[in-house]
């Protein structure tokens, strides 16, 4: 009821609350006092400093973590910008970090391979707990996304040239496909594994990277 009371205040706002989900590491949960003045502070410093929120713990999976709903809209009726929010909200957890002695997690510009997406870790962790308990026969396999991964890793060895590269990704069930526009000019590289696609640039960044420029750094 407090949260609709601010969504009326601006009626223009089609998304008036924000979920936030921050995650720890495993074993690692701070007492009460400093996980409200993490929640306060991350709040503050994402812009909603005069705004309502409610935070909730879990420890429903392997780690502890934060749910936080903030109503987008403030009490003077100002819808915070969501603008640039994940690079924003990346750069305060990496201080909040290191200001509250928490284990230090990499920045994702230095992170060569994409990670999973949330509903592919948990669809590992549902079924992991499904076949610990019997209830399947097969432990989970890993997301469709981490096995191109693999795949395209696996395919590159020294002085590979792009036919032989793309050859070795059919034979591990990978297809490919480069994008050129109508003037014939290469755009770039999509590949697909399971029904699903994904562009190069979805699957990789600095060593790892899969775009047509990162195969070639990368020795193709």
């Amino acid at each position: 009821q407090q949260l609709q009371a601010t969504c009326d205040l601006n009626y223009r706002v089609q998304y008036p609350v924000a979920h936030f989900c921050l995650s720890f590491a495993p074993e690692e949960k701070p007492d009460e006092d400093t996980l409200k003045k993490i929640s306060q502070q991350f709040l503050e410093e994402m812009g909603f400093d005069n705004n309502l929120y409610f935070v909730a713990g879990h420890n429903d999976c392997e780690h502890f973590h934060l749910h936080i709903g903030a109503s987008r809209i403030s009490m003077e009726g100002k819808c915070i910008n969501a603008w640039k929010d994940k690079p924003r909200c990346e750069k305060i957890l990496r201080n909040l970090e290191k200001e509250y002695n928490l284990t230090r997690v990499t920045p994702s510009k230095e992170v060569d391979q994409k990670a999973p997406s949330t509903g592919q870790v948990r669809r590992v962790r549902r079924e992991q707990r499904e076949f610990e308990r019997g209830l399947r026969e097969n432990p989970p396999e890993p997301s469709t996304l981490e096995k191109l991964q693999q795949a395209i890793s696996l395919s590159i060895t020294a002085n590979t040239t792009m036919s032989d590269f793309l050859d070795r990704l059919e034979e591990k069930g990978v297809s490919s496909r480069i994008k050129v526009s109508p003037e014939g000019e290469i755009l770039g590289i999509s590949y697909g594994l399971d029904g699903v696609a994904f562009a190069g640039r979805k699957l990789g960044r600095n060593q790892s990277s899969c775009t047509l420029s990162g195969l070639q750094k990368r020795g193709i």
